[in-house]
């Protein structure tokens, strides 16, 4: 949502995001089998996955088309490297992007999986860098 509308934010984050540059191969049959991402992504981008659809929301191809905007916006993200979904490899792919396109972000991979705890070891980071980004705007 803040890659689609950088001008409604002044900060933007997550955490083990799922980020896949292109649709994963297989939607219909793992969805069929009970795969939970499957069906997932099956109940958001249809299944089969609806391209059209997938692009418009693809940070990927938000980042090259909001470019000018996302450069005024603080960005932040992580992952983990042990990942289970390998979303890690889709936030290195994101930050290569990004730093391709010369938007300044905040980007880390720890050690950890996709899991709850994973995210409150990393929560904390990424509220410092709100209060970082927020913090000078307070100042009269």
């Amino acid at each position: 949502m803040g890659f689609a509308h950088p001008e409604l934010f002044g900060s933007i984050r997550a955490h083990s995001a799922a980020l896949m540059r292109d649709p994963p191969q297989g939607v219909n049959a793992g969805a069929s089998a009970g795969n939970l991402a499957a069906r997932i992504l099956a109940n958001v981008f249809g299944n089969p996955i609806d391209q059209k659809f997938w692009d418009l929301n693809s940070p990927f191809l938000l980042a090259r088309k909001n470019s000018h905007l996302l450069a005024k916006t603080n960005i932040y993200f992580d992952c983990g490297t042990e990942d289970s979904y390998g979303f890690y490899r889709g936030a290195s792919e994101l930050d290569q992007s990004l730093n391709f396109l010369k938007i300044p972000h905040e980007f880390h991979l720890y050690p950890g999986g996709h899991s709850i705890s994973y995210l409150l070891a990393h929560l904390e980071a990424s509220y410092e860098f709100h209060w970082r980004v927020f913090e000078p705007a307070h100042k009269p």
